[in-house]
């Protein structure tokens, strides 16, 4: 996965207070990172299908809309400085159409690994096939 900084070309760092994270998805896990980012002075949107959703109700503001809408991911994108995601049902393809206004810094390449589960299961199989150093 890239930094932040390697997202942006070196453009950004780090996040600051009042910079925005846009999650798609909006759960229970969304509403945990939510609420540390809030805790860390940042703003916080969400894209969920359903209205106040876990995630809305500690957000700043909510898009209503699927996973895979385009054009709602794109508003979310342009009204974000960085982009995530909390689960694997998520449009692969309409994160990386909004990569260039907007960080994702996990990217969108294991994103794609877990929505196929037998391309999942080989990545873990020849992850943990391979030999670590100083284990036998």
């Amino acid at each position: 996965m890239p930094s932040l900084s390697e997202e942006t070309g070196g453009a950004r760092e780090r996040l600051l207070p009042g910079d925005v994270i846009g999650i798609v998805g909006g759960g229970q896990l969304g509403r945990m990172m939510a609420l540390s980012a809030k805790y860390m002075g940042l703003r916080v949107g969400v894209l969920d299908p359903t209205e106040d959703c876990p995630t809305a109700q500690v957000g700043d503001f909510q898009i209503v809309a699927d996973y895979d809408d385009k054009e709602a991911i794109r508003e979310l994108a342009e009204r974000s400085d960085v982009l995530t995601y909390e689960f694997e049902n998520v449009d692969a393809d309409a994160l990386d159409a909004v990569r260039d206004i907007v960080a994702i810094p996990q990217g969108t390449d294991l994103l794609r690994v877990t929505q196929n589960r037998i391309a999942e299961r080989r990545s873990l199989t020849n992850t943990a096939s391979k030999p670590r150093l100083g284990v036998q």
